[in-house]
């Protein structure tokens, strides 16, 4: 990887971290991020910026500025979960409870129109689990992506 390969890796990885992405997105971000030549590369910048103290803190600085950003999405995404858990996961089993409870207490007037509840319940919760699943994902990828851009700006501090 060239310099600026490295770049525009650099320039790719802010891109993504100031927009949201979804699962496939983040897991490439989370791919370049450990990738073996992207590494090498930043410890070749490293060892060249050996002597030049204010480079290597503008690298750290934008790994950092990076970090944070994807810290950001990750603390979106996590109340996002969290709200997906409570309302549509708990709307749809009350949804469906209600029209258990309305099938129970009127089985001879009009048994049919329980079903429309039960259905909308049904597909909220179904929604909502597939919801929070992607979320959790996301969640997890945004951790891997974090870390390896703790490991980097770590990485870049410590040849000092």
């Amino acid at each position: 990887m060239s310099k600026a390969d490295f770049d525009k890796a650099i320039a790719e990885i802010k891109r993504a971290a100031f927009s949201r992405q979804g699962l496939k997105g983040l897991r490439s971000i989370r791919a370049l991020l450990i990738d073996v030549t992207f590494r090498q590369e930043l410890e070749e910048i490293i060892a060249r910026s050996h002597n030049q103290p204010e480079e290597r803190a503008a690298i750290a600085a934008a790994l950092a500025e990076i970090k944070f950003a994807f810290s950001d999405q990750r603390a979106e995404r996590t109340e996002q979960h969290s709200q997906t858990g409570l309302v549509a996961i708990g709307g749809g089993v009350a949804l469906s409870a209600s029209a258990i409870l309305a099938v129970a207490t009127q089985i001879l007037t009009f048994p049919w129109l329980s079903i429309v509840p039960l259905a909308i319940g049904s597909y909220f919760g179904w929604q909502g689990t597939a919801t929070n699943k992607r979320l959790a994902l996301e969640i997890s990828t945004l951790n891997d992506i974090v870390e390896a851009l703790d490991d980097r700006i770590r990485s870049v501090r410590h040849d000092d």
